[in-house]
């Protein structure tokens, strides 16, 4: 083979490699487009369950301290219940 024919021979394997190469490389950059969609789109549901969470965090505060007024209020009321209990069995038996 004549080096002619043997350039020709390597720069049509080159070309078809190059080619092959950069199909490959278009692949790899579509590939990665779509894994960037699906991390924004994660990264957006991640934000969203912070936003979720921080809520129910804030609620389940509030609601604790709304049992603990409750809570509170109960105990006050079952004081004073006993309390008038107490005052009314202690007037019945003066009466009897």
């Amino acid at each position: 083979m004549d080096l002619r024919v043997k350039s020709d021979v390597f720069c049509v394997q080159t070309s078809t490699e190059l080619h092959q190469a950069q199909d490959r490389i278009d692949e790899l950059r579509a590939e990665r487009l779509k894994l960037l969609e699906r991390l924004t789109e994660a990264e957006a549901t991640l934000e969203s369950l912070r936003e979720v969470t921080a809520s129910l965090e804030r609620r389940l505060v509030d609601t604790n301290a709304e049992a603990t007024t409750a809570r509170r209020q109960l105990t006050t009321d079952r004081e004073r219940l006993k309390a008038s209990l107490v005052a009314h069995t202690a007037q019945l038996d003066r009466l009897r």
